[in-house]
């Protein structure tokens, strides 16, 4: 009926094997009582044919079951928790009858819970029979069932969460830290605390209070020793060397070495890039070691998009999400590309040379200065746009990592890392998508690029029209009344409302004076 290589079937088998035995001494003693009445007989065997009751109410859900899985144990176990509820309701020997079951549960049950807080995963030879199991495909992680049948009346999903945390936090600490079984330690004492003492019936409130208590300090004292360890392996210096590389002295330094030595494409690509990054790391301030984990490579797309890596190690892998990486690279790739701006116009409104050239070249010297002096206009109101678009950017992202540093600072557990860096990432996820508003955003950007390279071309060719720096200006000035626009209507606290208050000035004085135009 029941396949007896389960221990969980094991001990009911044992249970009934008990049961019966004394069951059997019973009706003997009975037997040899000749001159019973019926009445007396009754009354004498009232209590074994409640007991009989009883241990049906307690087999009933899996008797006719022929083997045994962890539906069935989930199932036979509610049926003792519901008894255990109605501890009042029993006589004396219903309520021996069920401690003996007890304590055989506990000792089953306290020891896969030793397992799970010592090792991290469930005992092989009990993971196909009980409510968790281990990921075939990840070692750290444990895998929760459910079924349409059955509502366990221990496993809520906060326990379950609760288990599964600390199964979790005790495989990421490690082999080198011994831990004792201690889950039955801390469950006994929480039992013991209610006033509990050996050999005494367990209600089911006590038993599942103290059951949730011992796993929920558990948990918490391995998430709490796993967060010490991350720390002392550089979790905040690490977050601050990431602000720096996306949005702080990294990615300024980089950017110098990189789109203030020259203005054309062609020779920006030729540079050693990974020599440069490694020079930036070191020249903000990072330690050599952590510097040797981040690596750059410049991508085909163009000047300013490249591709950066961080080779993170445990324990510090478990809180860095691979997909954290990727976020900073949009975010700093964004940063380039403004920078690229800053530097083309710039390289423009210092090109005196240039500008020479081109009075020099042009037949009527007063158009040509005329011109001159519209494209250096352009170039200023451009220059300060892109400033503006520049500092902006900088605040929000750099708001976003100093506010995450924050929480990382008072955190007291593993989770409320992995909280805020999930936040921190989704927050810079957004800054860079192209929806909605944002969308309009970086595709301004893109247009800025593309207008300050072509200023750049133009003013180096000699070949400057009244109709490319018309067009020039209309563009600026679209650009400037849009994003004025668009940031009034948005709420106080937006980045763009922010712009819209900064672009005031600019606004005002974008237009150029119509007499000075040829």
């Amino acid at each position: 009926m029941i396949n007896i290589i389960l221990y969980s079937s094991q001990i009911f088998l044992n249970f009934i094997r008990q049961f019966f035995a004394d069951y059997g001494s019973a009706v003997s003693s009975l037997r040899r009582r000749k001159r019973l009445s019926i009445a007396a007989l009754l009354g004498r065997t009232r209590p074994i044919r409640e007991c009989v009751h009883l241990l049906y109410v307690l087999t009933s859900a899996w008797f006719e079951a022929y083997k045994f899985d962890w539906l069935n144990v989930e199932l036979a176990w509610n049926n003792v928790f519901i008894v255990m509820d109605q501890g009042a309701e029993l006589n004396k020997d219903e309520t021996t009858l069920v401690i003996q079951l007890q304590e055989g549960y506990c000792q089953l049950l306290l020891r896969i819970m030793d397992h799970i807080y010592s090792f991290g995963n469930v005992p092989k030879i009990h993971e196909n029979y009980f409510i968790l199991y281990n990921d075939p495909t990840d070692p750290e992680l444990l895998i929760t069932r459910s079924h349409p049948r059955v509502e366990s009346l221990l496993w809520d999903d906060g326990l379950l969460l609760m288990v599964l945390r600390g199964a979790r936090a005790r495989f990421r600490l490690g082999p080198e830290l011994d831990v004792a079984p201690v889950f039955s330690s801390a469950f006994y004492e929480y039992l013991k605390a209610l006033g509990w003492l050996e050999g005494m019936f367990i209600s089911f409130q006590h038993f599942r209070h103290s059951f949730r208590s011992a796993a929920t300090s558990l948990t918490h004292e391995l998430s709490n020793r796993l967060l010490l360890q991350i720390r002392a392996a550089g979790l905040h210096e690490y977050w601050q060397d990431m602000k720096e590389i996306t949005c702080g002295r990294v990615a300024h330094c980089f950017a110098a070495y990189v789109y203030g030595c020259t203005s054309d494409p062609s020779k920006i690509v030729a540079l050693d890039m990974t020599e440069l990054y490694s020079s930036a790391l070191l020249r903000s301030g990072m330690s050599q070691d952590r510097a040797k984990k981040w690596r750059l490579a410049q991508t085909a797309v163009s000047e300013t998009d490249h591709l950066i890596n961080c080779d993170l190690e445990r324990p510090l892998s478990y809180v860095f999400r691979p997909s954290l990486v990727p976020a900073m690279n949009a975010c700093m790739d964004n940063m380039f590309k403004i920078f690229r701006v800053v530097e083309l116009l710039t390289s423009v409104s210092s090109d005196r040379k240039s500008a020479d050239d081109y009075r020099q070249v042009n037949e009527d010297r007063a158009i040509a200065e005329r011109r001159v002096r519209h494209m250096f206009f352009i170039v200023f109101k451009l220059l300060s746009l892109v400033s503006v678009i520049k500092d902006l950017f900088v605040e929000k992202v750099t708001s976003i990592f100093d506010r995450h540093a924050e929480v990382l600072e008072r955190a007291e557990e593993v989770e409320e890392v992995d909280d805020t860096l999930a936040q921190a990432e989704s927050e810079l996820q957004a800054l860079m998508a192209r929806t909605d508003i944002r969308k309009q955003f970086h595709e301004i950007v893109d247009i800025l690029k593309r207008l300050a390279e072509e200023i750049r071309l133009k003013s180096v060719s000699n070949d400057l029209t009244s109709d490319t720096l018309l067009r020039w200006h209309k563009t600026t000035v679209r650009t400037v009344e849009f994003l004025a626009l668009i940031g009034a209507a948005m709420p106080v606290e937006s980045v763009f409302h922010a712009l819209h208050v900064r672009l005031k000035y600019l606004r005002e004085n974008v237009r150029y004076p119509a007499e000075d135009i040829d």
